[in-house]
């Protein structure tokens, strides 16, 4: 399937994927800058929400791009224009070829996106930023399949993986699922120990 899309979809010289791609890892950027401007001013102000949501974003996308090195790293798939041929692509699915293909890094970028949307309160704001996101991207993905730079389950590996780690942090940090955790394991521990 993936080799038959990017054949599909293949034309390394497709202006419109080269401007998505060239602004694709914005949302991330933007989870930065937003969160490290709410951790300072959490500290300065004293507000615990705003620390939390700063480390929160802060956390997300720095957890998403280090899982996304590793996993380039590791996987040391070709990306499809690198390919010699297609035949090289169905002896070993282009893993271990010394490439650095999966996952896709600038999508894993852009669904970092998807951080603010808890941050938002429930309703047409965070619908809204969801749609917007959707189609960012999804844009981005195609864009990347379209120069050869990914392969479909790049993009969405990619995109799993952003989504997994804000769901992940999502609960440990700005639902204080840590503090939950930490409370269940002292009423387990306490359980256990007889009394005297």
């Amino acid at each position: 399937m993936d080799l038959y899309i990017s054949e599909f979809l293949f034309d390394s010289g497709a202006t419109w994927a080269r401007i998505v791609s060239a602004f694709a890892k914005f949302p991330g950027y933007a989870a930065i800058a937003v969160g490290i401007g709410l951790l300072i001013y959490g500290f300065i102000k004293k507000r615990d929400g705003d620390v939390a949501n700063g480390a929160y974003l802060i956390s997300g996308v720095c957890l998403t791009a280090l899982i996304v090195l590793i996993l380039k790293e590791s996987t040391a798939r070709m990306r499809f224009a690198d390919l010699p041929s297609p035949e090289a692509y169905y002896r070993n699915m282009a893993f271990g070829m010394g490439g650095d293909s999966f996952p896709s890094g600038h999508t894993a970028m852009a669904a970092c996106g998807f951080l603010f949307a808890p941050l938002l309160s429930a309703g047409k704001k965070r619908a809204t930023l969801n749609a917007v996101l959707c189609v960012w991207v999804t844009a981005t993905a195609l864009a990347r399949i379209t120069l050869g730079a990914h392969y479909f389950t790049d993009t969405a590996a990619a995109i799993i993986i952003a989504l997994l780690i804000k769901l992940i942090l999502g609960y440990f940090i700005l639902n204080k699922g840590y503090l939950k955790s930490v409370e269940k394991c002292k009423s387990i521990f306490k359980k256990r120990r007889r009394p005297a």
